[in-house]
């Protein structure tokens, strides 16, 4: 009997781990989808890794050697503030767009050069970082001031 119960206790026990700090339906399985209206008809999609934890928000997308031009990585962070980034063993040029809490973007950084240890970021608070190829958001359209569609991951 105890035995049992102690197998019970881990069955409920490991779905709620799996549920920790996960703000908006963000997950680190899967990836995750953003998007943004960058004209009348058109719109430019990213599938996105998600770094919402201290770990994976300090790796980032250091040590790469590409990144597919519709792929990205989302930092999420507690709260609202200004962030401030670096391109220290990062490899490709990216563009950083920085995102309020809801979801507006407040500012770019433009192609960020790899492997420098200089400070980015826009001087306004925001709550998400996203890294694209360097070059990207000006190509596209994406500008200060649009609205970032977020889709999550589906569970599987």
């Amino acid at each position: 009997m105890k035995g049992m119960l102690k197998s019970v206790m881990i069955l409920l026990l490991v779905p709620l781990a799996s549920c920790s700090n996960k703000a908006n339906g963000l997950t680190d399985g899967g990836l995750s989808s953003i998007s943004f209206q960058t004209g009348s008809s058109s719109e430019s999609s990213f599938k996105v890794e998600i770094a919402d934890t201290l770990e994976s928000r300090k790796k980032g997308l250091m040590f790469r050697t590409q990144l597919d031009q519709d792929r990205g990585m989302l930092f999420v962070f507690d709260t609202e503030t200004d962030h401030v980034f670096w391109m220290k063993n990062t490899y490709i040029p990216l563009d950083m767009i920085f995102i309020s809490s809801d979801w507006l973007v407040v500012g770019i950084v433009y192609d960020a050069e790899p492997m420098t240890l200089d400070d980015r970021s826009v001087v306004r608070p925001s709550r998400y970082v996203l890294e694209i190829n360097g070059g990207l958001s000006k190509k596209l359209g994406i500008t200060e001031g649009q609205t970032a569609v977020f889709s999550p991951a589906q569970a599987r």
